[in-house]
């Protein structure tokens, strides 16, 4: 199993990205599963609710079952141990998309959005050689300037010649970074292929 991160600050379009990029993936015959991270420490289970009963019974996990869907509710183990928990639910899957947590080890694609004069931010992650890319946040149209000297758009009329020719285990970091717009969403599916292709 493969995992890549969508990264990016608050609002900027991080989920909107996800849900763009699962029909495009599965698409072409992958199994692509999902994680929601969240850095904030609040309950993913109702307060009240049977299930939540159960726990604050003495219930090591409960399974809740309807006839459309289901949740598996459990205390989470200690920080450490979190990463082992996509290997032991999502270990099928043939990519698991994490949307957030960006403190984990791993590649990473940022969704970029403009300062308030309409510029592109910069990558939060440019030190750590993990980004693989960056997609700009909806709207942004940058100037070559904006993205230099990190980035380089790509996609939708720039080509992409220097994405696929990226050899294994030399996407990060290489600059300049492939940038794309976020219309471009397809080009962006096609450079997670690449990369997980590369990875053998």
């Amino acid at each position: 199993m493969k995992s890549i991160q969508i990264v990016g600050r608050k609002k900027a379009g991080k989920t909107s990205l996800v849900v763009r990029l699962l029909p495009l993936l599965q698409a072409q015959g992958l199994r692509v599963s999902t994680v929601k991270h969240s850095a904030h420490p609040h309950p993913l289970d109702r307060e009240g609710s049977d299930s939540w009963l159960h726990r604050k019974a003495g219930a090591q996990a409960t399974l809740a079952i309807t006839a459309v869907s289901g949740s598996f509710h459990f205390d989470l183990p200690a920080a450490a141990e979190q990463t082992a928990l996509i290997d032991q639910y999502l270990g099928d899957s043939d990519l698991v998309l994490i949307e957030g947590w960006k403190e984990m080890s791993g590649p990473k694609i940022e969704v970029v959005p403009a300062d308030k004069e309409g510029r592109v931010k910069p990558p939060s992650l440019l030190d750590g050689g993990e980004l693989l890319a960056v997609v700009l946040a909806p709207g942004v149209r940058p100037k070559a300037e904006d993205l230099s000297p990190w980035g380089e758009l790509r996609g939708v009329g720039a080509g992409d010649a220097a994405a696929t020719d990226r050899p294994a285990g030399a996407w990060a970091q290489s600059a300049p970074l492939p940038c794309y717009v976020w219309e471009d969403v397809p080009s962006v599916a096609q450079l997670i292929l690449r990369w997980r292709e590369s990875q053998g």
